[in-house]
């Protein structure tokens, strides 16, 4: 539950990419223009990503792993069937939609905000009665490079983009005691229903 890359090789002694930032859109390693002019004020952080054994390391080049490369090419063979894309995460008790990469607001911001409250009222309604936070990830979490969101967002503009963060538990966040899970997966379930009743009908 601790490990947030995947698992291959990246030398130096060290294993896994993050694939949430192994993404084309804002890809911090990139030497494309538009992805430098993006992060143009936050060398640090395309510093950082950029080291083999960071917790946030980019890999070498965008879709530069099997995983990201699979979900690129899910996105583009069913691109005209798709309406909605969910990234589920831990942790933080969030519903976040595009921009990951940027602080601008998405020209889309007010469906974004309009569908995630929907969500986030009926999660808030279940047995534990959770508050999700939402907002556009750049804004409450910072500038995050290579996000799946950002890039099904940027390919797909008729496509419904958001991430789910999961309540967090146990000692270190991560570790959620058994116990919380049935509840976390319920109150889940409760705003994967508002998500897809606004696929149905829309």
């Amino acid at each position: 539950r601790f490990w947030n890359k995947n698992r291959r090789s990246v030398g130096s002694g060290c294993f896994g990419v993050d694939l949430n930032r192994n993404f084309q859109f804002g890809f911090a390693a990139s030497s494309d223009v538009n992805s430098r002019r993006i992060f143009k004020f936050h060398m640090n952080l395309m510093n950082f990503y950029s080291q083999p054994c960071s917790p946030n390391y980019t890999g070498p080049s965008y879709f530069s792993e099997a995983e990201t490369q699979a979900v690129r090419d899910v996105i583009a063979n069913y691109n005209s069937r798709l309406s909605m894309y969910l990234s589920i995460q831990a942790y933080g008790q969030q519903i976040t939609f595009p921009y990951n990469a940027i602080t601008i607001p998405s020209d889309r911001q007010s469906q974004f905000i309009s569908v995630a409250t929907a969500a986030s009222q009926a999660m808030q309604n279940s047995p534990a009665g959770r508050f999700y936070q939402i907002g556009a990830g750049g804004s409450l979490n910072g500038v995050e490079a290579g996000t799946s969101l950002d890039y099904a967002n940027s390919v797909h503009t008729n496509l419904l983009p958001f991430t789910v963060r999961l309540p967090s538990g146990g000692s270190n966040g991560w570790d959620v005691p058994e116990s919380q899970i049935g509840g976390i997966l319920n109150e889940a379930f409760n705003g994967f229903l508002v998500f897809a009743r606004y696929v149905a009908t829309n």
